[in-house]
């Protein structure tokens, strides 16, 4: 999964690729935990964001203390920014929602860029609980859009909007403190 500064595949090269990670995936479906953390170890060098959702079916089914670590320290260390618009995807996927905070801490864990996904992880903030609520104010934190004030804008009045519907719900705080992170940004 790593995104290397290097001269692209080739068509032939990047056929071998696909099919290293396709037999990657049905590795990962193993109930063997030593076919699984072999599987996983190869993602490092053939993956890409396709394998992320496979390997949280793996931390949805097995509970190896290795196979979890192994696949944690491969989200914490991600290097392709095209990585984020999945982890985002997976977040808010209710089928993910016990990792949707480990989605996100990958994120900001790996240095990702989520500028190109701000909107998206806005609209996330809306249904995220209260950890993952914590993880999005980080990355929110590390994006910058530039000049443009224009997404600032519409994530400050996607928020409001969701913060006047929903005053009572106790992620409120959370929502008006990114919020203000965005206001401020604004102002400058």
């Amino acid at each position: 999964m790593e995104q290397k500064k290097m001269k692209p595949l080739t068509a032939t090269q990047e056929k071998m690729r696909v099919k290293k990670l396709d037999a990657i995936k049905v590795d990962l479906l193993s109930d063997d935990e030593d076919v699984v953390l072999k599987a996983v170890k190869g993602v490092k060098k053939h993956g890409d964001a396709s394998i992320i959702e496979p390997l949280l079916l793996v931390l949805n089914k097995m509970d190896d203390t290795e196979v979890q670590n192994e696949i944690k320290e491969l989200l914490y260390s991600l290097k392709d920014n095209n990585t984020v618009s999945e982890l985002i995807r997976l977040a808010s996927d209710a089928k993910y929602s016990d990792h949707g905070q480990l989605l996100l801490s990958a994120i900001w864990e790996s240095g990702l860029d989520a500028n190109d996904q701000f909107i998206s992880l806005i609209e996330l903030a809306k249904q995220a609980n209260y950890e993952q609520l914590i993880e999005i104010m980080t990355i929110v934190d590390q994006v910058v859009l530039g000049e443009d004030s224009t997404e600032y804008e519409e994530a400050i009045k996607i928020l409001r909007d969701h913060i006047a519907e929903n005053a009572k719900d106790e992620r409120s705080q959370l929502w008006v403190s990114i919020t203000q992170q965005l206001t401020e940004r604004l102002v400058g």
